[in-house]
């Protein structure tokens, strides 16, 4: 059984098909984890193949990463000890301006996401996984009120 056969064991898209494209397209960006989608792939069918997976209509991150979820908090269970790490990261595509479901960094010339994973790490600093991650965009710039005078709930950092 391959990595990704374990890792990526409880994602059911409903769709056999599918379920195994995944596995084939995980394993091909596994064994090239810097390269892009193109590059990873091995000529256009495969190339084809994986952006017909990523643009199904079934097939959403929020389900690709529950399964990757399950598999690191099974990892986790096995750990003596586990420190999970956090932090916020900007994916900028400042230079692709037509994609959508992007929005502003931090002025109105980069756009992109900003991403929050929840990583989760043994103390001999053996990653295990992501345990939980959030994605937004930014609407707009500047705020209309004080960051002092805002509740916890209306800053963005919450």
């Amino acid at each position: 059984m391959s990595w990704a056969e374990e890792e990526f064991n409880t994602v059911d898209f409903k769709d056999k098909r599918l379920d195994e494209r995944l596995i084939k397209v995980a394993n091909r960006l596994g064994q090239s984890c810097s390269s892009s989608i193109p590059q990873a792939c091995n000529g256009w069918q495969e190339v084809k193949g994986a952006y017909r997976l990523f643009s199904h209509e079934k097939v959403t991150a929020d389900k690709i990463l529950r399964g990757h979820y399950e598999s690191t908090k099974a990892r986790i269970a096995i750990a003596k000890r586990v420190l999970l790490l956090q932090d916020t990261t900007e994916l900028d595509y400042s230079n692709h301006t037509q994609k959508e479901g992007i929005g502003l960094l931090n002025n109105e010339y980069r756009n992109g996401i900003y991403f929050h994973p929840l990583l989760a790490v043994t103390e001999n600093r053996l990653p295990l996984g992501l345990v939980d991650s959030y994605s937004w965009v930014r609407e707009s710039l500047g705020q209309t009120k004080a960051h002092e005078g805002r509740a916890i709930e209306e800053k963005e950092t919450h």
